[in-house]
């Protein structure tokens, strides 16, 4: 017998939450997610027909708990497999408190991508729930789940096609008996290129998400003997699992904090993250130099750009108003927060890796401390 995914639990969450976002979209009541688009509503109504098919959904939730899976084999941890399996039922849980909750439901309509920050917002009466050997994989489900409903919710900027239909067309293959499943696959087989057509249309509304990959600033080289570091698991933990918008790497000098911030950066960059930058942020002027300089990068207009900080406010709202995707500016040598002040670049998904001598720093980013080296090190 073939041994079921542990984070099945989470896919048939997941199922839940779209088959109640579909029906939604496809009768949508006058306070809720009324002016959806019409191609969005046919292919919400596609996720529809999955209503009421127990196996059907079933097999549905099996293959998204296959990707989830793929997706969580790099996970560290020194969790057994029902601790794993706690974690994951700890997920599905949120999911299902997320589902019945209208309000939620409706705003997962109007904007898939914003699912991510939802979760977390609701995350930890769960995570206290989880063992502590397996919060890693708690912390990794939450932006995976999201990514994963942003790819199946049609009206996401990152929603694929493919990936739907993929799912629903196989369904009549892995259960028999779903005839009137089976109807409906034919009917979107045969009107693919109409589908097609519509989607282009939605896509002149919300562009694809892939922007080019830009890698900016000069950042230190890796040592060629660094050896891991607590300190860097846990800046990984914020910055990478749990999406902090947000980390700070503080301690004196000589301890280290840029070959950590390094690291971090050079993970993201081999993960294929669109944006990576460096920049120095030992004075404001610095700060504002180099976002100028990335504004250009990033493509903003130089129009009657007559100073940097012209330039560089231009950045920030570019960085602001882009669509949902992993990206990483590190601000290395914060010598006074003041100096940040409406200069911390912010938008979705992107987070921002700090290193500081300050031994404090605003309430609103996680901190980690670094110590001196230990002798091995």
């Amino acid at each position: 017998m073939v041994k079921s995914s542990p984070f099945l639990d989470v896919g048939l969450s997941l199922t839940s939450l779209l088959l109640n976002a579909a029906q939604l979209a496809v009768t949508p009541s006058p306070v809720a997610v009324a002016g959806t688009l019409d191609a969005s509503q046919r292919l919400w109504g596609d996720i529809c027909r999955l209503s009421g098919k127990d196996k059907g959904t079933r097999a549905f939730a099996q293959r998204v708990a296959e990707r989830l899976d793929d997706r969580l084999r790099t996970v560290s941890s020194d969790a057994d497999e029902q601790e794993i399996r706690g974690a994951a039922t700890a997920v599905g849980a949120l999911l299902r408190e997320v589902s019945t909750d209208d309000a939620a439901v409706v705003e997962a309509v109007r904007h898939p991508e914003g699912l991510g920050s939802l979760l977390r917002r609701r995350a930890a009466p769960h995570r206290e729930l989880v063992a502590a050997s397996a919060e890693p994989f708690f912390d990794a489900l939450l932006p995976a789940v999201a990514e994963e409903f942003a790819r199946l919710a049609p009206g996401s900027p990152r929603f694929q096609e493919g990936a739907l239909l993929q799912l629903l067309d196989g369904l009549d293959r892995i259960e028999e008996g779903l005839g009137d499943l089976q109807h409906g696959q034919d009917e979107i087989r045969a009107g693919i290129v109409g589908i097609h057509d519509r989607l282009n249309d939605f896509a002149s509304i919300w562009p694809a998400a892939a922007p080019e990959r830009i890698r900016f600033g000069s950042r230190p080289a890796r040592a060629p003997h660094f050896i891991t570091r607590g300190e860097q698991e846990a800046a990984r933990r914020f910055v990478i699992d749990a999406a902090e918008p947000l980390t700070a790497l503080t301690g004196m000098r000589g301890r280290g904090k840029s070959q950590l911030a390094t690291t971090v950066a050079a993970h993201c960059e081999e993960a294929g993250w669109p944006l990576v930058a460096w920049m120095t942020a030992s004075s404001r002027e610095a700060l504002v130099s180099a976002l100028a300089e990335l504004g250009q990068c990033l493509g903003v207009s130089t129009e009657d750009a007559h100073s940097p900080e012209v330039l560089a406010g231009r950045c920030l709202d570019r960085l602001r108003s882009t669509e949902v995707s992993d990206r990483l500016i590190v601000l290395d040598n914060i010598e006074s927060f003041d100096d940040l002040r409406d200069l911390v670049p912010t938008g979705p998904g992107l987070r921002v890796l700090a290193t500081t001598t300050r031994t404090q720093v605003p309430g609103h980013w996680q901190q980690v401390p670094v110590d001196v080296f230990n002798r091995e090190q």
